[in-house]
């Protein structure tokens, strides 16, 4: 898929590629031997995902789901009993299975359920992919492959649960409303020093900051501006949290650099 989905199917509803590697997505397209969207409907000149894509996909989800799951109920933000009852349900573990094992404490016990778990779902995708093998080579299934699991009502509660108690806490909301500020701040400034009609001294400072690789000069001296776009929000969107929110303190000028 190229920027924007154009259709309610699952495959069409996250972003693919820019429009400046379409060339090389063709190229990819052809050597994988990707089916084309049916000629006449709104996705016609697109491509069926690829197989191995609906594993990686759910591989992305369970882990996601259950570690972030862990990770609300350990941080206190998740009710423990609530979170483990949902864990053992998801099981299946009989009620008399607890009462065999002497835990030391309940993360003990969260850290073997969560193991447990992330295997019975792996195990359980793995016949899913394989049963619905033929129809995924045909392009005729476009669905998550984790909404065929037989705990697919309970992985949607946990989501739920994560949603409400750890991706809504105050921590977090503070932590992302930072983030926009941060990578906000760092894509305005680099834009405005690149399109600088004046070419400011402050620009030609900010403009060497960015890697060699990121700015439109060498082989990529004939970029034009949404080329150079793409360049920049390549190099912000590569930048682990801290080297964004050093970089931001950096310009912005509430830190300078150690020895000086």
């Amino acid at each position: 898929m190229p920027e924007q989905a154009l259709t309610q199917s699952t495959s069409e509803k996250k972003y693919g590629y820019f429009q400046t590697e379409a060339v090389r997505f063709e190229e990819v397209a052809r050597e994988l031997g990707l089916l084309p969207k049916p000629a006449g409907s709104e996705a016609a000149g697109f491509y069926h995902r690829h197989p191995l894509a609906f594993l990686v996909e759910a591989a992305d989800d369970i882990c996601y789901r259950i570690i972030d799951f862990e990770d609300g109920l350990k941080l206190g933000l998740i009710p423990c009993e609530k979170g483990l009852a949902l864990l053992r349900d998801m099981l299946g573990d009989a009620p008399t299975r607890r009462g065999s094992v002497e835990w030391r404490d309940w993360r003990e016990e969260l850290g073997y359920l969560r193991a447990r778990l992330i295997n019975q779902l792996v195990q359980q995708t793995a016949r899913r992919f394989a049963d619905r093998a033929p129809e995924l080579l045909r392009g005729h299934l476009d669905e998550p492959l984790v909404r065929q699991l037989d705990c697919w009502e309970q992985l949607q509660e946990v989501h739920r649960l994560t949603v409400e108690h750890l991706y809504q806490s105050r921590p977090v909301l503070e932590i992302e409303a930072a983030g926009f500020e941060v990578l906000g701040g760092l894509l305005d400034a680099f834009l405005a020093a690149t399109f600088d009609p004046h070419d400011s001294a402050r620009s030609r400072k900010l403009r060497q900051l960015l890697p060699e690789q990121f700015r439109a000069t060498g082989p990529q001296q004939d970029a034009g501006a949404y080329e150079q776009i793409i360049l920049l929000t390549d190099y912000i969107g590569g930048l682990t949290d801290q080297n964004a929110l050093s970089l931001f303190r950096t310009i912005r000028g509430i830190d300078l650099p150690k020895g000086f």
